[in-house]
């Protein structure tokens, strides 16, 4: 009853107030719509390829991973298939620093799905972000709008409802139309949007529960869809080479060895156009910004270089911290590179080398003084630069990356495969933006 006094209520003060009400809930999502390649091949029995999903995004998005029984679900609803789920997600990390720090991590995500969702975006960021993926990697990409805050179905939901629906039309992503859904729940079950949180937005066992809910209706097999363009378009990225070839060529930007699995470890030793792939400017990225002690947030939103980087750890250790001013100095230093240099917060930074840069507009100096952590002189912060291919063909999997990250264009390769290695095939991944990415 409570329920629909406040719809009656709100449909009398819009028409006082000159605007519409919002129309009733239709759920526009189409089940399982650009997700049939990563649905077929945890089907396909015979494939014995791990399936890796990535979960992407910030605190809701997180509460999937962590606090339900989603991946128990989705194992159970292909139990024949080995599947890795990733939490790449960052709680409090909207879209406006997600887009900053999608390159110290998307690149090292090697997903066949990427599940995302991020607050705010409204201001083009969240595109940004979907299209760099859509850009570097081959993986398809799965999008929920937003359940209903304490707010309501208040207008800046409704505009990130209508932004989310066209990019993943845009993009071809897979798309779950949770605000529909939450919509039609809760008028359903005469409940208020706070019956379903836990607090002002994250959600509470039941919410939880809808979410996971909604989330997997996305994965369905549809013979109708597997033939569609968008579908073909998602399948093309995936090019199969026969592992009897040890020279090549192929156009895309990773090149994967799919193996009888080995007794021991054994070195990969290819190369792509003349050279190894640790020679490579791009096969090494710094992965991940340095978190704050105690703390679930990176200190920084990005770490970029100028300088190919190398396989190194990095510490950064903290001196001068004004918490009142939210500002202290550091010093980075490499365990190959050595001292690279000191700086504050309030300046750019760039290394010695090159090899670390750091903008001032970038700082989470607003959480280092959270109450789950303060930030103290002497604090050591950890970061690494790693190698974006496997080194190794190994004991423990039957598949590794030769080489990623490439320009999109036409490469050679040469590959020496031990007598102790039987290549069954190669794998070459093409992103679903075709461009040039040097």
């Amino acid at each position: 009853m409570t329920t629909k006094i406040a719809l009656l209520f709100g449909l009398l003060l819009s028409t006082q107030l000159g605007f519409a009400a919002p129309e009733k809930p239709v759920i526009k999502d189409i089940p399982g719509k650009n997700m049939q390649r990563t649905i077929k091949k945890m089907m396909d029995v015979q494939n014995d390829e791990v399936v890796r999903i990535v979960f992407y995004g910030q605190s809701i998005t997180k509460q999937i991973v962590k606090e339900t029984d989603f991946t128990e679900q989705f194992r159970a609803k292909f139990p024949n298939k080995k599947i890795e789920f990733v939490d790449a997600a960052i709680g409090g990390w909207q879209s406006q620093l997600l887009v900053k720090t999608k390159e110290n991590e998307v690149p090292f995500f090697n997903a066949d799905l990427i599940i995302f969702h991020c607050l705010k975006g409204l201001d083009g960021t969240y595109e940004e972000t979907i299209r760099y993926m859509r850009s570097t990697t081959s993986a398809e990409i799965l999008l929920w709008n937003d359940h209903l805050d304490q707010r309501g179905y208040v207008q800046e939901i409704q505009d990130r409802e209508t932004m989310i629906a066209s990019l993943a039309e845009k993009y071809d992503c897979g798309l779950v139309d949770v605000t529909s859904r939450w919509r039609i729940y809760l008028e359903k079950n005469n409940l208020n949007q706070k019956d379903l949180l836990r607090d002002y937005i994250h959600l509470n066992n039941q919410g939880k529960k809808f979410l996971v809910d909604s989330l997997l209706t996305a994965f369905v097999c549809d013979d109708a869809l597997c033939a569609d363009d968008a579908a073909e378009k998602s399948n093309a990225l995936l090019e199969v080479i026969a592992g009897d070839l040890r020279t090549f060529e192929f156009n895309g930007i990773q090149l994967d060895a799919v193996y009888e699995t080995s007794e021991n470890s054994t070195p990969i030793v290819a190369k792509i156009d003349g050279q190894s792939p640790a020679e490579l400017f791009t096969s090494y990225a710094l992965k991940s910004p340095p978190l704050i002690p105690g703390f679930f947030q990176p200190i920084t939103a990005r770490v970029a270089c100028e300088t190919c980087p190398q396989e190194e750890i990095w510490t950064m250790t903290v001196s001068n911290v004004d918490l009142n001013a939210a500002t202290f100095d550091f010093e980075i230093n490499g365990n190959i590179s050595g001292f690279e240099g000191r700086g504050n917060t309030k300046h750019d930074f760039v290394s010695n080398s090159k090899k670390i840069i750091l903008s001032s507009k970038d700082w989470n100096t607003a959480q280092m003084n959270h109450k789950l952590s303060a930030l103290k002189n002497g604090d050591e912060l950890l970061f690494e630069s790693a190698p974006l291919f496997d080194k190794n063909y190994t004991a423990n999997s039957n598949q590794a990356i030769v080489v990623s990250a490439l320009a999109n264009k036409q490469h050679s390769v040469s590959i020496d495969v031990p007598p102790s290695i039987s290549i069954k095939y190669f794998i070459v991944h093409k992103p679903w933006l075709y461009r040039e990415l040097n």
